[in-house]
Formats: structure tokens, C-alpha cells, sequence
């Protein structure tokens, strides 16, 4: 009896054995596996973290530029009385109100190096 529980045991540990050495394998590769997909997932979250910070650093820009006005960066508009102004040059003319010299040759100055 004690023989026969013996052999039962031995036999049980040599499928056990040979259980292991099949799953073993199966087991690493399962986990292999895993892992490579665990590290792809972070990888590709990483990225899509990178590509949203990126559109919104963009959108903000954007936003930025939209707001920017370039004629005010470009011109200095305003008035002189009743004259429009832009960059310090009157527009247009009033009857009555008479035309100092210095715009006038400010006129002649900057035609000169335009045509020249």
C-alpha cells in the first residue's frame, strides 16, 4: 500500500514536472508579452500627451495672433485736432485751418527718397 502511494506520488511529481517544463515557457512568453504591450501603451500615451500640449501651445498662439492687430504695430494712428493722423502726418485738410511748413516738407522729404 505504502509502495503503491509512493509510485502514485512519483508519478504525480513527474507530471507535474513535465507540466511545469511546458508551461514554463508559455508562462514567460504570456508575460513577455505583457510587458511589451505595457510599454507600448505608455509609450504611445506619452506621445498623445506631447501631441496635445503641442496643439495646445498652438491654439494658444493663435489665439494670440488673432488678437494682434498689425496696423497698430505698423502705423501710429490718432488725430491733431481735427486732422487724422497717421504716423504724425495729417490726413485731409480743413478750410480755414492754415498748413504749417514742417508737413509739407516732411511730404517733399518722403517723396523724394520714395521716387529717388
Amino acid at each position: 500500500m505504502r509502495k503503491r502511494l509512493k509510485l502514485k506520488r512519483l508519478s504525480e511529481l513527474a507530471f507535474l514536472y513535465l507540466f511545469c517544463s511546458f508551461v514554463n515557457p508559455l508562462n514567460c512568453r504570456f508575460w513577455r508579452q505583457h510587458n511589451d504591450q505595457l510599454l507600448l501603451a505608455e509609450h504611445q500615451a506619452a506621445q498623445l500627451a506631447s501631441l496635445r500640449a503641442a496643439y495646445a501651445a498652438d491654439v494658444a498662439t493663435l489665439e494670440k495672433l488673432e488678437r494682434t492687430n498689425v496696423y497698430n504695430d505698423a502705423f501710429c494712428i490718432g488725430h491733431d485736432g481735427v486732422f487724422g493722423t497717421i504716423n504724425g502726418l495729417r490726413l485731409g485738410r480743413v478750410p480755414g485751418v492754415p498748413v504749417s511748413g514742417a508737413p509739407i516738407a516732411n511730404f517733399r522729404c518722403t517723396q523724394s527718397h520714395l521716387s529717388g
